[in-house]
């Protein structure tokens, strides 16, 4: 059934208006969420940075432009979906089709940037439709986020950078983010173990418990190699030292809940802008 007919029962041959409240924009474009969109041109830029692209290129800069707009498109499809899925409001028809659309149209204007980033961004919009329509919803399935979250859509976001460049993008530098983010997606998942169960979702095994700091851990040791080896600029170790104190306190018994992780975000999303004019300003 689709989503915009849900606020209507039948219950004695009669359609009676239930007590579901409307979705606002408000709701689809949490505050939280927007200093996480900071984390899509940093992530684009890193690629760009280690493929050694030129930053003045104007293709770029709406690389840049295009993937955020795509991840603040998706994100708000995802918490579209949940907030209908997992929480029970109702979504306008005019609603749905402007959010499942979206992300359809910058995908058709990045093809007239370049082949490569149309499937770069088409390959993450594919991948995140799956993951939260009500049809498939693969967010059920812990495995599946894993995949997607911490490995396939940090590389997608890279390599949308990394196609401007001259050199392929290191290993290293791909496996060194793509172990941070299996970590932040190990820890989502443990502090959303009573969510999973209430919704009959797939919880996050025990052993999340222990490969998560793992893979955390051993992603901040490979940054540290990379600014050795001036893969990355120097003065990333700041970086790094703050991200270690975040992950040490993001894993520690104090923190019980993904709320209070996000009190963290908008520091997050400062830091990541001011890495990004110092990464352009590097090339």
């Amino acid at each position: 059934m689709p989503l915009s007919e849900r606020n209507e029962t039948s219950a004695t041959g009669t359609h009676a208006v239930t007590m579901r409240r409307p979705a606002e924009w408000r709701d689809i474009f949490p505050a939280h969420r927007l200093p996480v969109l900071a984390k899509t041109p940093i992530m684009v830029a890193l690629g760009a940075y280690f493929a050694h692209a030129d930053f003045q290129r104007a293709e770029l800069t709406g690389a840049l432009i295009l993937a955020t707009l795509l991840w603040a498109a998706l994100y708000a499809l995802n918490e579209m979906t949940d907030v209908t899925e997992e929480q029970d409001y109702y979504v306008s028809q005019t609603m749905q089709n402007v959010l499942y659309t979206l992300p359809i149209l910058v995908c058709i204007t990045s093809w007239f940037f370049s082949k490569a980033l149309f499937v770069c961004l088409t390959a993450m919009t594919v991948g995140q439709y799956a993951y939260c329509v009500p049809a498939i919803r693969l967010k059920k399935y812990w495995l599946t986020i894993l995949l997607l979250s911490g490995a396939l859509n940090p590389l997608l976001r890279m390599q949308s950078g990394a196609i401007w460049g001259t050199q392929q993008m290191p290993f290293l530098a791909g496996a060194v983010f793509v172990l941070l983010h299996l970590g932040a997606t190990f820890r989502a998942r443990t502090l959303q173990r009573d969510r999973d169960k209430r919704l009959a979702y797939h919880v996050a095994p025990r052993f999340s418990d222990w490969l998560g700091p793992v893979c955390t851990a051993s992603g901040l040791v490979g940054a540290v190699m990379l600014c050795v080896q001036e893969i990355l600029p120097r003065f990333f170790i700041f970086y790094i030292l703050i991200a270690g104190g975040f992950a040490v306190y993001a894993w520690s018994g104090r923190v019980h809940s993904m709320k209070t992780l996000r009190r963290g975000w908008i520091g997050f999303a400062l830091l990541a802008l001011v890495a990004l004019l110092l990464l352009a300003a590097s090339r």
